[in-house]
């Protein structure tokens, strides 16, 4: 096909929903995922269903419900910033639209806190087993072993090939069993995950305060200059974090954060192309000539 016959506007759209349908494939794999860990994770101790279980729960599957909370506000950042016409964009419309935004938003500090009680317990629960000198000493006692955020039952097949450096750890309400090089990795792994989060939190922010801003009409100014200097520095942040996440054979992670960060371009180039309308609909008419 000739270049010159491809439509931008049928490109730029087709790479779009391409961005929304992986995120739409990211989320299925993290559910799949969390739904691993928690067959090593998750004690339900209590026959009945208690709050306590309830946060146990949402805890083990974080991941997952921040995945789709985001989801959600991507798409609602589609509709607000380029599906939805200001005729169609009627004051109940654009209060449902706030009102699901809002509770993603109550979703998505959930995560934040289940991010941050990960990262103080693996401080606080942490339980040094320094009468265990090899992994195979608890082959008999349904544990399981965890490296790079992937756990395996330890048994008397496998035990020999766990661990790496020794020094073990027992994490998890006693159920997971980390060697001191993988201990030190889920500290590390954990505080990433949250500073990779609050960086998202900030970005959408920034978009939120910028939608708002343009929804009355303001286009410049030191607010707006701030923020166009903000987000590439908090875009910087997260790809370096996904760059460190590939290099420590977290591909998937790598992989999600570079959809992410596609989907977010997408958003900011709604939110510049809905700019350059404002703009244009301000210039002064031009006086045609005689």
């Amino acid at each position: 096909m000739n270049a010159r016959t491809i439509n931008p506007r049928l490109l730029k759209q087709s790479v779009k929903w391409t961005i929304y349908f992986l995120l739409l494939v990211n989320f299925a794999l993290y559910l799949d995922r969390d739904l691993r860990a928690a067959i090593h994770t998750l004690t339900l101790a209590e026959p009945f269903i208690t709050w306590i279980q309830v946060l146990a729960v949402t805890q083990v599957f974080a991941a997952s419900i921040d995945h789709g909370a985001w989801m959600v506000l991507i798409l609602l950042f589609e509709l607000e910033t380029y599906a939805l016409s200001d005729e169609q964009f009627s004051p109940l419309v654009k209060r449902l639209l706030h009102g699901i935004r809002l509770a993603c938003y109550v979703f998505i500090m959930h995560t934040t806190y289940a991010y941050s009680a990960n990262v103080y317990k693996l401080y606080t629960d942490a339980k040094p087993l320094p009468e265990v000198t090899d992994l195979c000493q608890l082959a008999d006692d349904k544990l399981s072993f965890v490296t790079n955020q992937d756990y395996v039952y330890i048994d008397a097949d496998n035990c020999a090939q766990l661990g790496e450096s020794g020094g073990y750890v027992l994490l998890t309400k006693g159920r997971v069993v980390a060697d001191r090089l993988n201990y030190n990795r889920e500290k590390l792994l954990g505080w990433l995950d949250l500073l990779e989060l609050l960086c998202w939190l900030t970005i959408m922010m920034l978009i939120e305060v910028n939608i708002r801003l343009q929804d009355r009409g303001i286009v410049r100014g030191r607010v707006t200059t701030t923020m166009n200097y903000l987000k590439p520095a908090l875009y910087g942040v997260i790809f370096i974090t996904a760059v460190y996440w590939g290099t420590t054979d977290l591909f998937f992670y790598f992989w999600d954060e570079v959809v992410w960060i596609g989907a977010f371009a997408v958003i900011e180039m709604n939110v510049l192309d809905w700019r350059a309308e404002i703009k244009e609909e301000r210039a002064p008419c031009r006086r045609a000539p005689s």
